[in-house]
């Protein structure tokens, strides 16, 4: 009973992050006007709950195809994989599980025009010191009003920091090893050999 409650914790937190994933998909569509790279790979601490929150560690890949995060849980629970892809139809957030060999859809995600760049607004907040960088800080404001706040390192346009608000949660992600280049698109897709499975079996399955 107890791993189930804690495997529930972790869905939850898990929706948290899908229904947050696509507003990190639209950062490629804002390379230009943020001066970001459009495909961007990097390790990333994340807090949910704000400063002295819980922390789990990810490594993060950004492309104009979408986003895969690999996530270790905390209590050796194991990893966590969620991949999004933005296609014609639409934005898909999947969970995968490499031991299993299987995914799940997630809730989330929704249609391509949701997340158009022009629908979005970008604020200049001046220079701050981040992370003993000398940082651009910028705020992304949405349709619905909400806002992605970013810290940029001035010299590199590297990702330092970003802040934002789900489903009333503070989560924060530190950039470390930020790196620009191509993603290999291979990781942005599901694997050949992999079975569709539902998204509690997914969640139960996590660490074995």
């Amino acid at each position: 009973m107890k791993k189930l409650s804690v495997l529930l914790f972790f869905a939850a937190i898990a929706g948290l992050f899908a229904q947050g994933a696509p507003k990190s998909v639209i950062f490629s569509e804002f390379a230009e006007k943020l001066g970001l790279p459009g495909e961007y790979s990097s390790d990333v601490e994340t807090m949910v709950g704000g400063e002295g929150g819980m922390v789990m560690k990810m490594k993060l890949y950004i492309s104009k195809g979408g986003m895969r995060s690999e996530m270790e849980l905390p209590g050796g629970m194991g990893s966590m994989t969620t991949l999004v892809q933005v296609q014609d139809e639409g934005v898909k957030v999947y969970m995968l599980n490499p031991t299993q060999k299987t995914y799940s859809l997630l809730p989330g995600g929704g249609k391509k025009s949701d997340f158009a760049p022009e629908q979005y607004q970008i604020k200049d907040l001046g220079q701050e010191e981040m992370q003993g960088q000398n940082c651009r800080k910028k705020a992304i404001v949405g349709p619905d009003k909400t806002e992605t706040v970013i810290w940029q390192n001035s010299a590199t346009q590297a990702l330092v920091k970003c802040e934002v608000m789900e489903k009333g949660n503070q989560v924060i992600m530190l950039f470390k090893n930020f790196q620009s280049g191509t993603v290999d698109p291979k990781l942005l897709q599901i694997p050949a050999d992999y079975k569709q499975g539902n998204v509690m079996q997914g969640f139960m399955n996590l660490g074995q």
